[in-house]
């Protein structure tokens, strides 16, 4: 399968995740965790990204897409939706 052109922007639920070829930028909106937006817009070169995690979002519950960043370990949290590292993707659930 061929990438696609760059640049490469995906909408979440939370906030917009983007890649332009040399970085790679979670931006978050007010439907965002108060710990996401606290810990601030995100945004690495792309040689800082040791890996991505996508999990997609399947009948009632929410996907996301995670980036594990070089020497951020402390930061991530298990539940995607307080994870300052990753995009939360649409589903219908509901809490």
């Amino acid at each position: 399968v061929a990438t696609p052109p760059v640049p490469v922007t995906a909408n979440g639920q939370d906030g917009v995740g983007s890649f332009d070829g040399d970085r790679v930028r979670l931006e978050w909106n007010w439907l965002a965790d108060q710990k996401k937006r606290s810990a601030g817009n995100r945004e690495w070169p792309l040689s800082a990204v040791e890996g991505v995690e996508w999990r997609p979002a399947q009948g009632m519950d929410w996907g996301w897409v995670r980036f594990r960043i070089r020497g951020d370990a402390g930061i991530a949290s298990t539940n995607p939706r307080l994870d300052p590292n990753c995009l939360t993707l649409w589903g219908t659930k509901k809490e």
